[in-house]
């Protein structure tokens, strides 16, 4: 099933329509954008949202997250052509926890972490100028 809603419906909407138990193949099989460990997939999709954002186009993304042995963290970026929303929901780790953030600018820094690979996190700048971690990129393993 896919659940990918190709913008038919709210963030909210959609988030609530996928499975307690979404896995890492559904969401490669519905073509999230998707961080998992020490791997990256579809980052084509985030790309082309973050250079919609600069050219004032209006995009949706869904992003899936997972930890080394943890559920799902969901995210959608949306942009309406003026402002940045995030809304995460977590409610696989925390019963009914959603965290909705907005910003206008998305900025990127690079790190190398503990184990020696070099990655490229993504933040969101909040409208009350507080960075939210929105997306890590793979650079070298």
């Amino acid at each position: 099933m896919n659940f990918h809603n190709n913008g038919k419906y709210s963030p909210e909407e959609e988030l609530a329509s996928l499975p307690g138990d979404y896995t890492r193949k559904m969401a490669i099989n519905n073509n999230d954008v998707l961080y998992d460990y020490n791997r990256n997939y579809n980052t084509d999709k985030f790309f082309r949202f973050l250079n919609n954002v600069n050219n004032g186009i209006p995009d949706k993304i869904r992003i899936t997250s997972f930890g080394i042995d943890g559920p799902a963290a969901i995210r959608i970026l949306q942009y309406d052509g003026y402002i940045i929303r995030s809304i995460t929901d977590v409610t696989r780790y925390i019963p009914n926890q959603y965290y909705d953030d907005y910003g206008y600018q998305i900025i990127s820094q690079i790190r190398k972490s503990l184990s020696g690979a070099v990655l490229e996190d993504y933040f969101l700048i909040t409208i009350d100028n507080k960075p939210v971690t929105i997306f890590s990129v793979y650079l070298q393993q």
